[in-house]
């Protein structure tokens, strides 16, 4: 896949706020953090992953050509999504922020452990998850959004079920700026032009309770089939995604 051609520079520079990465997590975060090639060239400015909350006020606000890019790219972003190691079927979803997330998005490389799943619906492949202790899922607290076992196992079959929990972690991604979810909301609407616009849904591994590990959230691109729907990524595996980095200076 090509490059995403994001146009907006940052101020004296040749290089453009926005860079895109497309492949496996586990191969595109060194790259994405360190501003090198394949081989370990240094081609790039040091970035920093894209968050939820970037992605999202991106799409309302960002300057034209670059937004209508992030509207119609699904993007993996700098967001753990986490399945208990007990395999109770409870799920957390944790920011960048959070020490423990930050260190183990930072680490990921091709040689991260990861756990393969294989869902319930074979057409799904497999899902790789990083390996993680119970320690370090235990520890996983503070500014946390928790899914119970009930609700984690009704979004497994039904995306677009549990309301409140939906509407909470979308408040939850923006990080509780209210004009961001209620301007995407609109956006929302004015590109999914039926009964479910203004909709997320939250789709998690159909594997569940047997999945463990940490997954990247991703946000779906804006249409009638994706409506933007946020998903759990795996890591490794057949399938790949767009990661953006933005420059340092430009973190918002």
């Amino acid at each position: 896949m090509n490059d995403l051609p994001f146009q907006e520079t940052l101020p004296g520079t040749q290089y453009t706020k926005l860079k895109s990465f497309y492949g496996k997590p586990t191969d595109q975060i060194p790259r994405l953090l360190h501003g090198t090639d394949d081989t370990g060239n240094v081609i790039d400015l040091p970035r920093l992953p894209m968050t939820p909350k970037q992605l999202i006020a991106g799409r309302v606000y960002g300057p034209e050509h670059d937004r209508d890019l992030l509207i119609s790219t699904s993007m993996v972003t700098a967001c753990g999504v986490f399945y208990d190691p007990r395999l109770t079927g409870e799920v957390k979803v944790a920011h960048y922020t959070h020490p423990l997330v930050m260190e183990m998005i930072n680490h990921l490389n091709p040689q991260s452990k990861l756990l393969n799943t294989i869902p319930k619906d074979p057409s799904c492949g497999f899902a790789q998850g990083l390996a993680i202790t119970q320690e370090v899922y235990d520890a996983i607290t503070g500014n946390v959004f928790v899914i119970t076992p009930n609700d984690a196992n009704e979004l497994c079959r039904i995306p677009l079920s549990c309301q409140i929990v939906r509407e909470d972690l979308l408040e939850y991604l923006v990080e509780g700026d209210t004009d961001v979810s209620k301007d995407y909301r609109l956006l929302l609407k004015e590109y999914i032009l039926d009964e479910l616009s203004g909709s997320m849904g939250f789709h998690l591994m159909d594997a569940i309770p047997e999945i463990a590990g940490m997954f990247l959230l991703s946000i779906a691109r804006v249409n009638l089939m994706d409506s933007s729907d946020v998903y759990g990524h795996t890591l490794g595996g057949p399938f790949s995604n767009y990661l953006v980095g933005i420059a340092s200076d430009g973190r918002k």
